[in-house]
């Protein structure tokens, strides 16, 4: 397995303070900050510390994840949300994907949701989660990983007992079913070539 480089599991392990920085700003706001840039570095952050900038920086997925969970009018987050990725690097793109990860977890069904809406770029969001890596196959990590799986299979569950859908959403309900199930087949090998069955 390609582990998480040591510097992209520094950052990952700071993501919290950059959540914490990134909420002084508003919600518009900061969607507004992200679609206008053209690369990562040319965010705005609200601090006059140069080493706070990294920190904001990942805390901005996971707030625009909350956004687009809670809002009514999430299209712009959305935007943002795919926005970003397009413009991150090797490091944070490692963990933009545990950013999916988190969010899949944290709020059930926001990528089908999504995906079933018309955005097509929610089922590569949901490919992301699945991929997220693991950063050093430690008992917390696997504790992890049974949280993960749990909610992964419970989505699967969920999805499969949906009923009523027109036949235009049950053929993208049917290509994300697929997809959530190939790449949760993947994950699962990919972790046992890793640290063996998960017990």
């Amino acid at each position: 397995m390609n582990r998480m480089p040591i510097g992209a599991i520094i950052i990952v392990s700071i993501a919290f303070g950059g959540a914490a920085i990134a909420q002084n700003i508003s919600d518009a706001e900061l969607v507004s900050r992200v679609l206008k840039a053209k690369r990562i570095s040319e965010i705005p952050f609200p601090s006059t510390q140069e080493r706070d900038k990294m920190n904001f920086l990942m805390g901005i997925p996971a707030r625009l994840f909350s956004i687009a969970a809670t809002t009514t009018n999430d299209a712009m987050a959305w935007q943002a949300i795919h926005h970003f990725n397009s413009m991150t690097d090797a490091g944070l793109s490692e963990s933009f994907d545990i950013d999916c990860l988190e969010a899949m977890n944290t709020y059930p069904l926001i990528f089908f949701n999504r995906y079933l809406a018309g955005d097509d770029l929610a089922l590569k969001r949901m490919n992301d989660a699945l991929n997220a890596d693991w950063t050093n196959g430690d008992g917390t990590d696997i504790n992890e990983e049974r949280i993960h799986r749990k909610a992964i299979e419970r989505e699967v569950r969920t999805i499969q007992a949906m009923k009523g859908i027109s036949p235009e959403k049950m053929k993208r309900q049917n290509e994300y079913l697929t997809s959530l199930q190939k790449d949760y087949e993947l994950r699962k090998k990919r972790f046992r070539d890793a640290f063996g069955e998960l017990r």
